[in-house]
C-alpha cells in the first residue's frame, strides 16, 4: 500500500480501528486480484539487496518509517498515548508485512482478514484505554 493510499485510508474515518480493518482488508484484495504474485514491494529489496547500497538501504528505511508514522500520527488523534500508538503502529506495519508473505505462500488471504479482526480489536482497546485515561486525568 503506498503512502497515499494508506493516508487516505485513515483519513477516510475517524475510528483507527475500522480504518485498520479496512486496510487489510484491502491488502487481502490486492493480493487476491493479483493472484498472489505481488506484496510490499519494499520487503524483497530489504531481504534480498546487498547491504552495501546507502541509498537503498535509506529508502527503504524511509517507507517504513512513513508507513508506522501515518499509523501512528492517527493512534495520537485517537487518543491513544505516543508511546503505545508507537508499538501499535509497529504491530500493524510488521504484521501486514509478515501476512502478506504468508498469504502468498499459502495463496490465501484467509489470514490477513483473521488477523485483521485481532489488531482492529487491539487498537479499539487501545484507544479506549486512552479516552479512559484522559476522563480520569480530567476529573483529579
Amino acid at each position: 500500500m503506498s503512502r497515499r493510499r494508506l493516508g487516505e485510508a485513515l483519513a477516510a474515518e475517524s475510528d483507527p480501528a475500522v480504518a485498520v480493518h479496512h486496510i487489510y482488508q484491502s491488502v487481502g484484495r490486492m493480493l487476491e486480484d493479483n493472484d498472489f504474485s505481488l506484496g510490499c514491494p519494499i520487503a524483497p529489496v530489504v531481504l534480498d539487496s546487498p547491504t552495501d547500497v546507502p541509498e537503498l538501504a535509506e529508502l527503504c528505511r524511509s517507507a517504513f518509517e512513513q508507513w508506522i508514522g501515518l499509523l501512528r500520527q492517527a493512534f495520537v488523534r485517537a487518543g491513544v498515548p505516543e508511546r503505545r500508538a508507537h508499538a501499535l503502529a509497529l504491530l500493524v506495519e510488521s504484521s501486514l508485512e509478515g501476512l502478506m508473505v504468508i498469504a502468498r505462500a499459502t495463496r490465501d488471504r484467509g489470514p490477513v482478514l483473521v488477523v485483521a479482526d485481532e489488531v482492529a480489536a487491539l487498537v479499539e482497546q487501545a484507544v479506549l484505554a486512552g479516552k479512559v485515561a484522559r476522563q480520569a486525568d480530567s476529573a483529579a
